[in-house]
């Protein structure tokens, strides 16, 4: 049970970081600054640098941003 019931403490903080991801996705399309993005979803800034950058990449080879921070949360 023990195992259990870690495995789905693991299922829920992976849940509730696709959402910040996909929070963060959506402010960074709105031009929102990083430190404010960082402040209201609990991502480093450092981590959103990469992120942002990352998905500029991406939108430019027609991926929606949401689709690139879900990307990235399976090779974290």
């Amino acid at each position: 049970m023990h195992d259990e019931a870690s495995l789905r403490e693991g299922e829920r903080e992976e849940g509730e970081r696709k959402g910040k991801l996909e929070v963060a996705s959506k402010m960074l399309a709105k031009g929102m600054d990083l430190e404010s993005i960082s402040e209201f979803t609990g991502i480093s800034i450092e981590e959103l640098k990469k992120v942002s950058s990352s998905s500029l990449m991406f939108n430019c080879q027609g991926f929606a941003p949401w689709q690139f921070f879900f990307m990235i949360v399976h090779v974290l």
